[in-house]
């Protein structure tokens, strides 16, 4: 038998015997797949604070996407287990469904992916390997990109998707495979961890400092996102509030008699859907419900996960055609005559000011 037959056989025997996980490593897994889960929709937040800031509706937020992947590179790197990161990612996508992902079950599907691919680049990995995670978390990354042209963005330039998935890559580069690398030697150095390496414990102070200091950083942020920013109401429910003298929880079974059937057409920078007949409640209906004051002027429609967009109360007032619409137990804004990146979805709060 020649030696490459027998590496190849001592592979597949390590790759099976891999599969057999531990108490310890499916508590490991549950803790840092919930954590994702959970987490996730903080990354969605501030990947929508970046799109504001670039002043696109998506694509530049895909610059923090390598987040979601990062608790599956750090799961799989600390158990050592090829599969750990495929269940990894079907916990986490399971927790952010349930958590009220906007994107509903197929977030599951997207995170399912990722694990997978971080498991099969990192067969064979070595426990101080560096350029396995960093290979891992990009390629993860971008397959978000490519899932969501298949599923949602059809018609999108080809050059606009190169540039967001090299955004992904990078940041699946950097967020999930560097900066996992070094929570995990952070963990090993401090006596927190023990695995069979010591490869990671030589790790120097500054950059324990630096791991350790963006993780209370990111879990603070995340603290006052849920606490200021985040809707605990749940999906399908959301209030009116602001400059309005009769402020109220929306239940579309109050507005009966108000329904509505429109055909719009979402005309997006880099979105397009073909006009088709949308049914809901006209806004200013449910805007006259609530009593709006007097020196109201705006209205701004709040999602679940932060993400917002401000409207003219007199626009609004003026075309009945702009309705919220129900659809898989969330409400969200269809105008035909609104830009494509005002039609919110998630609708957590409706404020008047």
């Amino acid at each position: 038998m020649s030696s490459d037959q027998g590496l190849r056989r001592d592979g597949l025997k390590s790759a099976r015997l891999s599969l057999d996980l531990s108490t310890a490593d499916i508590v490991s897994i549950a803790i840092l797949s919930a954590l994702g889960g959970v987490l996730s929709t903080y990354v969605g937040y501030l990947a929508n604070l970046v799109n504001d800031f670039v002043g696109t509706p998506f694509g530049a937020g895909q610059f923090l996407a390598g987040l979601h992947v990062f608790w599956l590179i750090l799961t799989r790197c600390m158990t050592g287990k090829s599969g750990s990161g495929t269940l990894a990612g079907l916990l986490k996508g399971l927790v952010e469904m349930l958590s009220g992902s906007v994107h509903g079950a197929m977030v599951v599907l997207i995170s399912v992916l990722e694990g997978f691919i971080v498991d099969v680049l990192m067969i064979g990995s070595r426990p101080d390997s560096t350029l396995r995670p960093l290979l891992a978390g990009g390629l993860a990354t971008a397959s978000n990109v490519f899932v969501f042209q298949v599923l949602f963005l059809s018609g999108v330039p080809v050059s606009f998707l190169l540039v967001i998935g090299l955004m992904a890559f990078a940041s699946g580069v950097i967020f999930a495979g560097y900066f996992s690398h070094h929570v995990l030697a952070s963990l090993l150095s401090s006596g927190l961890l023990r695995q069979g390496t010591t490869a990671a414990r030589s790790a120097s102070r500054w950059r324990i400092g630096l791991g350790y200091g963006l993780v209370v950083v990111f879990l603070g942020g995340a603290l006052w996102f849920y606490a200021t920013t985040y809707s605990w109401e749940g999906r399908g429910a959301f209030s009116v509030q602001g400059m309005v003298d009769n402020p109220f929880g929306y239940k579309e079974s109050d507005f009966g008699q108000h329904i509505v059937t429109v055909e719009a057409e979402l005309k997006g920078s880099y979105v397009h859907l073909e006009a088709r007949n949308y049914t809901g409640v006209p806004l200013s209906a449910i805007l006259e419900r609530a009593s709006p004051r007097a020196s109201a002027r705006s209205v701004r429609l709040v999602a679940t996960d932060g993400y917002s967009v401000v409207l003219d109360l007199k626009l609004v007032m003026d075309n009945p055609e702009i309705i919220i619409v129900e659809d898989k137990s969330q409400y969200s804004l269809v105008a035909d005559r609104l830009d494509g990146s005002q039609w919110i979805q998630g609708i957590s709060r409706i404020e008047l000011a």
